[in-house]
């Protein structure tokens, strides 16, 4: 989100707000985005809450509208996404595709099937680590902060130094 965007809505939800929703329906224009505001929305913004919700329509189709890149099944994306905090399912899989091709690759052995596993270190014990089929075809998990005892758990053991 714009750093005007986080503002307009920060403010929107203080007292302030309202000083900020009596100057969008005095000029037509979001203080904080530069953004025109007409019709319906320049007025009812008066209204507390009005104009938050504005916003916020504005938050959630700019979340709906994160492309989606080609690549391999994930099985659960929705469930996967929510379960490692991302902010949109399709930015989940993007990422994880992303990091197929940039994590180093590992082989190993999981729930009784050979597997790829793309780590990427990112702090002293930290490491972005996506699971895939042998054959690319298919992501099992993406998830950005892992440790070593993580990943020992799971059946990949490190090289020294990596």
């Amino acid at each position: 989100m714009q750093s005007g965007q986080a503002a307009s809505i920060g403010v929107g939800i203080s007292p302030a707000g309202v000083l900020a929703d009596v100057y969008t329906a005095g000029t037509g224009e979001d203080y904080f985005t530069d953004e025109e505001v007409t019709g319906f929305w320049r007025w009812a913004g008066i209204v507390p809450g009005v104009s938050e919700l504005r916003k916020g329509g504005k938050v959630l189709d700019a979340a709906r509208a994160v492309p989606r890149l080609r690549g391999p099944i994930f099985d659960d994306l929705a469930g996967h996404a929510a379960r490692h905090g991302a902010a949109h399912p399709n930015a989940y899989y993007n990422a994880a595709v992303r990091h197929l091709e940039s994590g180093t690759r590992f082989t190993f052995r999981h729930d009784d099937q050979f597997k790829n596993a793309f780590i990427t270190r990112t702090g002293p014990d930290s490491f972005t680590f996506t699971s895939a089929s042998r054959t690319g075809d298919r992501i099992f998990t993406h998830i950005d902060d892992v440790t070593t005892q993580y990943l020992r758990n799971i059946g990949i053991t490190l090289p020294r130094g990596f």
